[in-house]
């Protein structure tokens, strides 16, 4: 079973975006940074553009950019904004179109499921990327050393 990193990319280009203000970030700059390739790159900076998380600047001295100030840019919108899917995917048989062949368990574990999903949900939506961007600076190496 394999899960999604787009996420967890993108927070690092968000991160790599907000330090490198006001300067503009390429797709090859973002890159090399976070280990991704610049096609990687491209599309989450495209579905983060859609959701209007980052703006891009077309040409040769162009680059990405984030439209919001960090204090302002929730985890949530940035999960939201890459990830395809449910947090947790359930089988089929937890579908409303499969209720006959339903176990009576279904519904409580389906319970479970949600209120889970709603607690990470709420739990991105309590966070910004100035967090992550504090976090990162408490925890970052002394180079003065």
């Amino acid at each position: 079973m394999s899960h999604s990193t787009r996420f967890t990319v993108c927070l690092r280009l968000l991160s790599e975006i907000a330090q490198a203000r006001p300067k503009l970030m390429t797709s090859t700059a973002l890159a090399e940074k976070t280990g991704a390739h610049p096609v990687v790159i491209r599309r989450l900076l495209s579905r983060l553009a859609k959701a209007g998380l980052t703006q891009a600047t077309p040409g040769k001295d162009g680059g990405a950019r984030l439209a919001l100030a960090p204090k302002r840019l929730s985890l949530r919108a940035v999960y939201e904004a890459v990830e395809d899917s449910a947090l947790i995917a359930r089988p089929p048989a937890l579908s409303p179109e499969n209720a006959a062949g339903a176990c009576p368990l279904d519904p409580a574990i389906d319970r479970a499921c949600r209120k889970a999903e709603k607690a990470f949900l709420k739990a991105l939506d309590a966070m910004t990327l100035k967090d992550v961007l504090t976090k990162s600076a408490e925890t970052a190496p002394d180079r003065a050393a």
